[in-house]
């Protein structure tokens, strides 16, 4: 792109003599030479015209959006995109400064394009009021630069891979072609707090890679949102949660819209008749508002700072006046300014940007379910977001893999369509069948494995069975063998069925042995039950249970229902009592908690002489207690009276 028209500078260009003002301070900087410049940089007047060459895309429209939307107009830039599926809402218009009281409702991009374009005329800002899913994959490649100015872990997540996806490799020597390398800026604030990082696809650390770095979202246990809410959060998660699928407010397939007012405003309302009923104060439509669309708290202060971090990167990567940062900064504002740079490294397992790595997935469907379900699932599920994803399922008899559906050639897509309204069943997959999933918005093909119920229940039974809960193990194995013996009927390739029945076979011999195991372990310990007695009109009881353990030691389940406060030290009084008595018995103390404690010795003999003995030492234990407990009643009184 060139400014020059018949030899005439365009008032518009960086270049023109209407623009030597605003630009003087980015002259210094890209026409002279620096001890810091990268090695290709030639300082000339050229330089700042190369600007308006560059291409760069800006992902959100938002408060950080903003920020860079002004930065990068300022610092020379001339033709950038802008993508954004967001409204203009009241509560956006203190810190985000493109936005007028009369932008309300509308399109956050058209909004911020329409904006810089008159207050910097030499800037061409196009706006997009999409999804980013919505756009191809040579949208995204017409850019040199991206840079995102998001608040969701999935978008950064998805434009990570899909940038990843659109790396090539010379066939000879499997190396990277650097100029497929499409530059990721990525910035992030929370409050007074914030980061700026730069990835390199193929050669830095990559979203995926650091994904540990993000915090967890935050979530509120159900059980409390339903029964016993304590803060404005759970109203609101209820009205979200129960309410709106209950009553259906806007119709039965209309899911919540955190942009559309109405939805908000009658979501607010439901939260407050819900903090009424527990006397909850707080809830408002600016918190339910920030609730239901998870809106990070920001700050303006600090969205400017790491917007300028992100345009200066970005500035450095076009001009080579600098060395751009290695590779990740951080920010902090809450005490003072603190920022601090360091290297973040690749994972050499990392399913993003690791070539050999393969993303290998569990996946459990229904036989009836139809393939469009499954294509559904990977489109919408928060983990994948895939846009268009292939599916390819090896054959049965070994031969090759067979299409399912593709969607990227029309030609395909046309072919399997048919395959949407077919159930898995029909389609011929079975227990076990690995199902290769690939997509744009990752680089590596997904393996998933369509797994049925009754393979989620053999893996159950074989966790019981190892950490020796043999009843839950029993009863797993026995649902999952009957849904597997189901199963086997369906498989038609002869090597799978003769594979699958001798798996099915070994689960049997196995669930038997326990079934063997616990019923010698209830006829041996029938007798290995007490229970005494009552003192002072309250009841309380100790249940001492003995359950062989590999055909010949006893575990003991110790139950105090009324020790609280000195549980742990009269357990470990009783232990050490015992073993003086009985010197030879092997004692292992696994729980000393309040209410599980689990004793285990070698024999019947050994135990009944502990019952004996844990008779009398609970009974005079327990008449201590009452007495230290009037003792210290009485001591309280008198040193109240005494104050």
């Amino acid at each position: 792109m060139t400014s020059l028209n018949n030899g005439v500078e365009s008032p518009h260009s960086p270049l023109s003599p209407s623009n030597n003002y605003r630009y003087s301070q980015i002259r210094n900087l890209l026409e002279r030479s620096s001890a810091f410049a990268q090695e290709d940089y030639e300082p000339g007047q050229d330089n700042l015209e190369r600007l308006s060459d560059v291409r760069i895309l800006v992902v959100g429209a938002g408060g950080l959006g903003c920020e860079l939307l002004k930065s990068l107009a300022y610092m020379g830039f001339s033709n950038i995109d802008i993508i954004d599926m967001d409204i203009i809402d009241l509560s956006n218009l203190n810190r985000q400064f493109l936005f007028r009281m009369s932008d309300i409702g509308r399109s956050k991009a058209e909004v911020a394009a329409d904006f810089i374009r008159k207050r910097v005329p030499n800037c061409n800002v196009t706006p997009h009021f999409k999804k980013i899913q919505d756009m191809d994959v040579e949208f995204y490649r017409s850019f040199n630069i991206v840079v995102c100015g998001l608040d969701s872990i999935v978008a950064r997540r998805w434009i990570n891979g899909l940038l990843l996806s659109l790396l090539e490799y010379d066939e000879e020597t499997n190396a990277l072609e650097t100029s497929s390398i499409i530059p990721l800026i990525d910035g992030g604030t929370e409050g007074f707090k914030g980061n700026a990082r730069l990835i390199l696809p193929g050669l830095t650390a990559c979203i995926e890679c650091t994904l540990d770095l993000y915090p967890p979202q935050v979530t509120y246990p159900l059980c409390t949102i339903a029964n016993k809410p304590r803060l404005p959060e759970h109203c609101i998660e209820y009205a979200r949660i129960i309410s709106w699928d209950k009553e259906k407010p806007f119709g039965s397939d209309v899911p919540i819209d955190g942009d559309d007012p109405n939805h908000i405003r009658w979501l607010y309302d439901k939260a407050c008749e819900r903090a009424g009923e527990f006397g909850i104060q707080g809830v408002s439509y600016r918190l339910t508002q920030g609730v239901i669309k998870n809106i990070i708290p920001a700050v303006a202060s600090t969205n400017a700072c790491i917007a300028t971090m992100c345009a200066t990167e970005c500035f450095k990567l076009a001009t080579s006046c600098s060395q751009y940062l290695n590779n990740y900064i951080v920010f902090n504002q809450a005490e003072g300014i603190y920022s601090y740079i360091f290297e973040a490294e690749r994972k050499p397992d990392c399913v993003g940007c690791n070539r050999n790595a393969t993303f290998r997935r569990s996946l459990n469907f229904k036989f009836t379910d139809k393939l469009n379900h499954v294509v559904e699932f990977l489109r919408k599920n928060i983990e994948f977001q895939m846009n268009s994803p292939a599916l390819t399922a090896t054959k049965n008899d070994g031969s090759g893999s067979r299409t399912l559906y593709m969607q990227s050639i029309k030609s395909i897509e046309e072919a399997t369509r048919p395959n949407l309204e077919k159930s898995l069943a029909e389609l011929g997959l079975v227990n076990g069948q690995e199902i290769l999933i690939s997509d744009i918005t990752t680089p590596q093909t997904l393996m998933a494995l369509n797994e049925s119920a009754g393979i989620h229940l053999i893996k159950k039974a074989i966790e019981f069975d190892s950490d020796k809960k043999f009843e839950e193990a029993f009863v797993h194995y026995k649902e999952g063998i009957h849904i597997l013996l189901e199963s086997l009927k369906s498989i038609q390739d002869e090597k799978k069925k003769v594979f699958f029945r001798e798996k099915i076979k070994s689960y049997m011999d196995r669930a038997e042995k326990i079934k063997t195991l616990m019923n010698e372990s209830k006829e041996r310990s029938n007798n290995l039950h007490f229970t005494f007695a009552q003192w002072s009109a309250q009841k309380f009881e100790i249940f001492i249970q003995g359950l062989y353990h590999r055909y010949h030691a006893i575990e003991i389940l110790i139950h105090l229902p009324l020790i609280s406060c000195c549980a742990t030290l009269v357990i470990k009084m009783m232990v050490q009592m015992t073993q003086v008595l009985i010197p030879k018995m092997i004692m292992q103390m696994v729980m000393v908690l309040v209410i599980n404690r689990k004793l285990v010795i070698s024999n019947q003999d050994d135990f009944k002489k502990i019952k004996k003995y844990y008779y009398y030492y609970y009974y005079y234990y327990y008449y201590y207690y009452y007495y230290y407990y009037y003792y210290y009643y009485y001591y309280y009184y008198y040193y109240y009276y005494f104050i």
